[in-house]
């Protein structure tokens, strides 16, 4: 067999085992108020979380630079508001997960120490982005500033906890694609940014 047949046959059972791994980790599926369709994912903390980002549209949540299509490929940016009523649309037990939900994930992902504003680490990125190991397909959405200045789509994922870090400000999960990392911080409630939910069973 010669080299470059052998590397093909195993790219192709790599990318077999992958999906095969991401499809046993899909407990079904659930749709939103607008019939919108959402994969639910099993992560390794064994929570289920949305395995894509939330579409609802609601009156604070909006679409990155106004345009319906990058809704349908990246999902809403919401207000913090907004996001927490969002998640619980789909019924008993699902929520905007807390800072120590997401915390108690991602150190599943290998994440390395957290502090206020510390790093969290290439690994888990590279774990839960789009094309990575977990069924999680993280998206690089962009946001949006409280000045309707919308930046980083492509380059970087903002997500939402239900934490708060003070009456104005609440804490956030950052996928920063340049640099492949992960990092905790906090945004002002009225940015937009990306929403994933999880259940309590």
């Amino acid at each position: 067999m010669s080299k470059i047949l052998l590397s093909l046959t195993l790219i192709f059972l790599y990318g077999t085992l992958l999906g095969q791994r991401q499809f046993q980790n899909t407990i079904g599926h659930i749709q939103d108020e607008r019939g919108n369709s959402y994969p639910i994912v099993k992560l390794k903390d064994g929570k289920w979380w949305l395995g894509a980002n939330l579409q609802t549209s609601t009156l604070k949540a909006t679409c990155y630079q106004n345009q319906k299509n990058n809704c349908s490929e990246y999902g809403y940016l919401y207000t913090f508001e907004a996001a927490q009523k969002s998640c619980s649309t789909f019924g008993r037990g699902w929520h905007l997960p807390s800072q120590q939900e997401w915390l108690d994930m991602l150190r599943k992902y290998g994440a390395l120490r957290v502090t206020d504003s510390d790093v969290l680490g290439r690994r888990p990125y590279q774990e839960l982005i789009k094309g990575g190991k977990s069924p999680f397909n993280v998206l690089l959405a962009g946001r949006q500033t409280f000045t309707k200045t919308f930046s980083q789509l492509g380059t970087a994922g903002f997500y939402w906890s239900s934490t708060e870090a003070s009456n104005r400000q609440a804490w956030h999960f950052n996928f920063l694609g340049r640099e492949k990392w992960m990092t905790l911080s906090r945004s002002m409630k009225t940015h937009s940014l990306s929403v994933r939910c999880v259940k309590t069973r």
